[in-house]
């Protein structure tokens, strides 16, 4: 009967540190992001619905960090209270070892690694191409809603676009459109009408009307310029680039899914990206395991050393950021030394697990003691 009272104690007052901890800790990495969000997206296009939106779909990212923190907190916080209210000293002198409270961090540990998991290899790749995918709409609404007559244009890298005046009904009207410098084949346009709008995918559509294009081109007898006459036209100049630029701080492997990552760490041509992707797809795995791990290790800090009087708390949460910088100090570590190919990338994902696992066993031992 006195175990099971224990386990519904421990289990109870773990839960609700944790989820406070969940919502503090996310809030505050999300309003980090607003001014990242902010310069990649602020313009003419951006709505209020679109940056909420937005701050939403990147949410996933920092759960997954911070879930792991939450389980830790939760763990630490609980316990500590179990600890300042003196009822360890109760349990311990009803002969009950501290090994009977770990069922309860456990089971919030694993409460948080079936989340994290799910985050890691379908939430967090999901939303985050959701959000780049609604970013780079609002940049294209950006640069189409921004073209001010009277103004060259050259936010895209490689291109001009200039527009004499624009109509109430958005026509722009004796334009001249440079692009293709990029690609080593500049083309010149000059319209005296054209629509512009989202391309499909990442770029610009440009609807022109009575007009002449020129092309540079290079063949081995030296340089030549084709011109013609059109009444009736289109051009696109891709934004990709620059979506990207606005962007960076969502990567390209970000948005793989599980089996993608799977696909390009076994088949890339590159090296460098094969080590990349596979460090990224073993990190997708340990990292959920990493709320097991920090529930195993918070038990003895919140506990506390055996005897002691007085406040712990303090004493405790300061081990457990301890904790949990040299966790994702290890982390940091080992994914760099895989990256430069000296260790494996499943050795890599995991030994920060390890390291807490040990620390967590060698800590809880000596206060069973």
């Amino acid at each position: 009967m006195r175990a099971p009272v224990w386990l519904r104690y421990a289990a109870t007052e773990v839960f609700a540190p944790a989820a406070a901890a969940l919502v503090v800790t996310t809030f505050l990495l999300l309003t980090t992001q607003l001014l990242r969000v902010g310069e990649a997206a602020f313009g003419a296009g951006l709505r209020a619905w679109d940056f909420f939106a937005i701050l939403g779909l990147i949410a996933p990212r920092f759960l997954v960090f911070t879930l792991p923190i939450s389980v830790l907190v939760g763990v630490v916080g609980g316990i500590g209270r179990l600890a300042e209210d003196r009822e360890l000293w109760a349990m311990e002198a009803l002969g009950l070892s501290p090994w009977r409270l770990l069922p309860g961090p456990l089971l919030l540990g694993l409460a948080g690694l079936s989340a994290t998991l799910f985050l890691t290899t379908l939430g967090e790749p999901w939303s985050l191409r959701a959000a780049s995918d609604r970013m780079a709409a609002v940049i294209e609404r950006n640069l189409v809603e921004g073209l001010t007559p009277g103004v060259i244009h050259e936010d895209i890298p490689g291109s001009a676009i200039y527009a004499r005046r624009r109509t109430e009904a958005g026509v722009l009207e004796d334009v001249l459109i440079r692009y293709g410098e990029e690609e080593g084949a500049p083309v010149t346009l000059v319209a005296r009408q054209a629509w512009v709008r989202p391309a499909t995918g990442y770029g610009l559509e440009f609807e022109v009307r009575d007009g002449e294009v020129f092309r540079l081109e290079s063949p081995p007898t030296g340089p030549v310029v084709d011109r013609a006459r059109f009444a009736r036209g289109r051009a696109r100049i891709d934004i990709e680039r620059t979506v990207h630029r606005r962007i960076r701080f969502i990567g390209r492997l970000d948005v793989l899914d599980q089996g993608e990552l799977g696909a390009l760490a076994a088949a890339a041509a590159d090296a460098a990206l094969r080590r990349k992707a596979r460090v990224h797809y073993h990190r997708r795995l340990a990292l959920p395991a990493a709320c097991l791990a920090l529930a195993l290790a918070g038990l003895p800090l919140g506990m506390g050393p055996a005897g002691r009087r007085g406040s712990r708390r303090g004493l405790a949460f300061v081990g457990g950021v301890t904790l949990v910088t040299a966790y994702y100090l290890v982390q940091r570590g080992a994914e760099a030394a895989a990256l430069a190919g000296v260790l494996g990338a499943p050795l890599a994902a995991w030994l920060p697990n390890l390291v807490v696992v040990a620390a967590g066993l060698v800590l809880l031992w000596r206060r069973a003691r």
